[in-house]
């Protein structure tokens, strides 16, 4: 017993040398594997190294893996513990109170660094962006911009045009405090890009202060050197880079926009304007970088013909409302990307819209059901039919009889021939809901004339009130040959109306979604009624609008309110059917924000947009790649499936079906959803080749059958 207790202290002693000269387990003895000569490896050890960010217990980082809203949240509320309370926590309706980043969550929002999603809506798996990290360090570290906001983003960043009017401000406030790091081009901010668990490290990082652990090349400053093309690709990036595409013409971009409201489709003037992705955005999948200009396929140059396609889907007449210039430009080099036979595609929006205006297709019901098989053995998918327009709905509406006295109206007054009565005995929607879904077709109706409405209609006569107004007084829409009136989306019987017939369509009938179009805005020289200048005033101590309707503040303040009203119908939508998609099949961004104050854009960006079928009505095919190769339908088509919509004629102008089937090749080749045709009728007639030609060479088009894509069913975005 004695020989025990004499060597337990010598024990003790020898244990306790050995503890001191042997390192304790901390993060500098256990490398995480995968970040080891990475750009970013000091700032992600240090953080590590502080518990800020976790590593995977296999011991990697995974630097290149998105971070989600709920990971962010916990990110930020570890990094800054100590951050003054600014505001009380809210309920978020999707997360329970045993969710594993409730208390994160509630703490990172109290502390103004992050905000609900939707309303009461916290969205916790969303993939956050970059220029939403950077936008939340700024609100939650209080950071404003000194220097003028314009002068700071176009000094710094090559792409200073795709940050969000909305962010801007933000942002430039980011790049003062030098938060902001851009590898491997530091003049590349690409703000819609997901942000990745190395650039979240490295922006926090800069925000905590920690000095010298990012390197000086990567953090954006004023007189930030320029990065060469040549440069990037000879650099050997350890993160995933989003590469600037190929020439615009060999990218995706943007998807062309067509003309289904009284819209101008030459696209030469309407460049779209760039409004990037908000913190409402969803997931991107990065992109590999630019491949050398050697991999590229041979430019093909294609002239542009005499004349544009300037063609209103809805009246079918030509028309250029906006004074736009459509004088054709020089021959543009396009660069074709892989065909169609290199890329693997397993669904497809296969599309057509059905409307009752120069066509019978509604109005018989064996038509109608021949119409039905005839698109289904083409291998077509999608129905679009129309619900509402000329002032009446096309089914049997409660809400429409109590408005407008009539229940249903099928033919148009520009049918004289016809009998106004004829099929008002039938339920064309639920007949074409019936028939497509037996086909297994999609059906979606299309809201056609959204708030616009014939100004002889039992809507103008009834209701004076509604009417928009010019400055002048004057309230007459000329579209084509005919006149229009448009309903005010902000006075609340308005609002109630349209919202009525929306939500009587999803609840009462089985549809697959809804889609709106333009027409979901007005035109922007409209908005000096009674109602919306007292609106306006309200809202600004009593000033009146400005005179000049295109005056940019005065564009978005209506276009905002228009906003408003569309989330409002999202999640009146929502609230009855989760699954039913909103479709929305716009002109070009900038034409429908500036001339329909339609921001459709904002609208994805929100998270109100779950499909998008951007018209794109361009004889040229130059003209039809501009369109939409656009920054804003890119980011759009890696959120949302975006489809093209092409003209397949409309009385008096023939699209030959060569333009058709080109159209389709570069729709495919270019990665989008698919392709959506208007409409019905010239599918085959209102044409210069036989039918049966026509119809051979759509056959061709889809020889098998295919699913369309569905955001809730396994939709992933393009590569």
């Amino acid at each position: 017993m004695f020989k025990k207790r004499r060597w337990f202290p010598l024990l003790i002693a020898l244990s306790m040398i050995v503890a001191m000269l042997t390192p304790s387990r901390s993060y500098s003895q256990t490398k995480l594997a995968d970040i080891q000569g990475h750009w970013a490896q000091p700032c992600i050890e240090q953080l590590v190294q502080k518990q800020i960010i976790i590593s995977s217990e296999d011991g990697n980082f995974r630097p290149n893996s998105p971070v989600n809203r709920a990971e962010f949240a916990t990110i930020i509320s570890k990094a800054f513990p100590n951050q003054p309370v600014t505001r009380n926590a809210i309920r978020f309706a999707d997360i329970p109170s045993n969710y594993w980043a409730a208390n994160s969550i509630r703490k990172a929002y109290q502390t103004g660094f992050i905000s609900a999603y939707i309303g009461e809506s916290f969205n916790p798996l969303r993939k956050m962006t970059r220029e939403q990290v950077l936008l939340s360090l700024v609100s939650g570290l209080k950071y404003s911009p000194i220097q003028p906001v314009e002068k700071t983003l176009n000094a710094v960043f090559d792409d200073a045009q795709e940050i969000p009017k909305t962010s801007r401000s933000a942002i430039a406030a980011a790049t003062e405090k030098l938060l902001v790091v851009n590898y491997p081009n530091v003049r590349q901010l690409k703000p819609n890009q997901i942000v990745t668990r190395a650039e979240v490290a490295t922006f926090l990082c800069q925000a905590l202060g920690t000095s010298q652990v990012v390197s000086e090349q990567y953090i954006a400053r004023i007189n930030s050197p320029t990065v060469t093309t040549t440069e990037i690709r000879n650099q050997t990036p350890q993160t995933t880079v989003t590469g600037t595409k190929p020439t615009p013409a060999t990218n995706s971009t943007s998807q062309t926009t067509g003309t289904k409201p009284n819209s101008v489709s030459n696209s030469a003037s309407q460049t779209t304007g760039t409004k990037p992705t908000p913190l409402s955005t969803s997931a991107t999948t990065p992109r590999l970088p630019t491949p050398p200009e050697t991999t590229s396929p041979a430019a093909v140059s294609i002239t542009t013909p005499n004349s544009q396609n300037n063609i209103n889907r809805t009246s079918q007449t030509s028309t250029n409302p906006a004074n736009i210039n459509t004088t054709p430009r020089n021959p543009i080099a396009i660069i074709r990307k892989p065909t169609p036979q290199t890329l693997e595609r397993t669904t497809e929006i296969r599309g057509v819209w059905l409307t009752n205006i120069d066509s019978d297709v509604l109005f018989y019901k064996n038509k109608l059901s021949d119409a039905i098989n005839r698109l289904k053995s083409l291998n077509f998918n999608t129905l679009y039919p129309t619900v509402w327009n000329w002032g009446y709905t096309l089914y049997p509406s409660k809400v429409a009889a109590s408005i407008v006295g009539s229940p249903i109206r099928l033919v148009t007054p520009i049918d004289e021939n016809l009998d106004p009565k004829l099929g008002t005995d039938r339920d064309v929607l639920q007949e074409v809901i019936t028939q497509g879904h037996k086909q297994g077709m999609a059906v979606i109706p299309w809201f056609e004339f959204g708030f616009m409405a014939p100004a002889d209609s039992q809507i103008a006569k009834l209701y004076p009130d509604w009417i928009l107004k010019r400055r002048d007084g004057s309230s007459i829409w000329i579209e084509g040959p005919h006149q229009r009136v448009w309903m005010n989306p902000f006075h609340p019987e308005v609002q109630k109306f349209i919202e009525s017939l929306i939500l009587e369509i999803v609840t009462k009938y089985d549809v697959d979604g809804i889609q709106f179009d333009d027409h979901f805005g007005f035109p922007s020289e409209l908005g000096y009624d009674e109602f919306t200048v007292a609106l306006y005033q309200q809202e600004h101590a009593g000033q009146s609008p400005p005179d000049d309707f295109k005056d940019p503040e005065w564009i978005a303040w209506r276009a905002n309110k228009i906003t408003q009203y569309m989330q409002r119908i999202y999640q009146a939508i929502k609230q009855r059917k989760p699954t039913v998609v909103i479709s929305v099949s716009p002109n070009p961004q900038e034409f429908s924000y500036k001339y329909f104050l339609a921001d459709w854009q904002t609208w994805r960006e929100k998270g109100f947009i779950e499909e998008l079928v951007l018209q794109v009505y361009r004889n040229d095919l130059n003209r039809f790649i501009e369109e939409i190769e656009r920054p804003e339908v890119e980011v759009a088509r890696q959120r949302i499936p975006v489809a093209i919509g092409i003209m397949t004629g409309v009385k008096p102008q023939a699209v030959p079906i060569s333009q058709v089937k080109e159209q389709v090749e570069v729709a495919r080749n270019w990665g989008f959803s698919g392709v959506s045709f208007f409409f019905y009728e010239s599918l085959w007639n209102l044409a210069k080749e036989p039918p049966a030609l026509r119809q051979s060479a759509l056959q061709n088009m889809f020889p098998n059958k295919m699913p369309r894509p569905n955001i809730f069913v396994g939709w992933k975005p393009p590569l």
